[in-house]
């Protein structure tokens, strides 16, 4: 390990594994098939939620991309984050257009957050390779990981409007959790 290790375990996957947690659990009060809609102290503890989520998804994300300006200029190979940031803005451009065209998918916001944080992912799994914080097959792990977690947050989405209540309720489930466990291993490896 180097000496970067105490600044790199700042990655803010803790606090995404607590976001999507809390999205989870309003997830749940709000579109679990069959059960009611919740009302008074229920709504707002749901909202309340939601908004906790938001909280601690900006805190995650400010910790990790502040962790990554720190380290960016000690790299010593990797790509550079502007680079990255312009690829994942591409990306979200072209499936956006792609999705609807072709799947007739609206877009809503679930397609902004998985780029967003795959753009996260990769500048994270960059620059702790770039300072030699991990090894390059410990990289390309977590870089399978989080390809394989994006393609199925992106797979999720596509389908969420083309399924029954039950099964589209657990799609919209799954990215949450695969998301919010993959931040936290991202986290305790880094």
């Amino acid at each position: 390990m180097s000496l970067l290790t105490p600044v790199i375990t700042t990655t803010g996957g803790w606090w995404l594994l607590g976001c999507s947690a809390f999205y989870l659990v309003w997830w749940i009060l709000f579109f679990l098939p069959g059960a009611a809609k919740p009302t008074g102290a229920l709504w707002w503890f749901g909202a309340g939620c939601l908004v906790i989520a938001a909280v601690l998804g900006v805190v995650g994300i400010a910790r990790g991309m502040g962790t990554v300006a720190e380290l960016e200029p000690l790299m010593a190979r990797g790509v550079p984050t502007w680079a990255i940031w312009a690829e994942c803005v591409a990306l979200y451009v072209a499936l956006a257009a792609i999705s609807t065209r072709l799947w007739h998918r609206p877009i809503t916001t679930e397609l902004l957050l998985f780029v967003g944080w795959l753009g996260y992912a990769l500048c994270l799994l960059d620059v702790a390779w770039g300072c030699g914080v991990v090894s390059g097959a410990t990289a390309a792990g977590l870089l399978v990981m989080v390809a394989a977690v994006w393609v199925c947050c992106f797979v999720c989405y596509l389908l969420y409007y083309k399924l029954a209540p039950w099964p589209s309720f657990i799609d919209g489930a799954v990215p949450l959790v695969a998301v919010g466990v993959a931040s936290a291993i991202i986290g305790f490896v880094l």
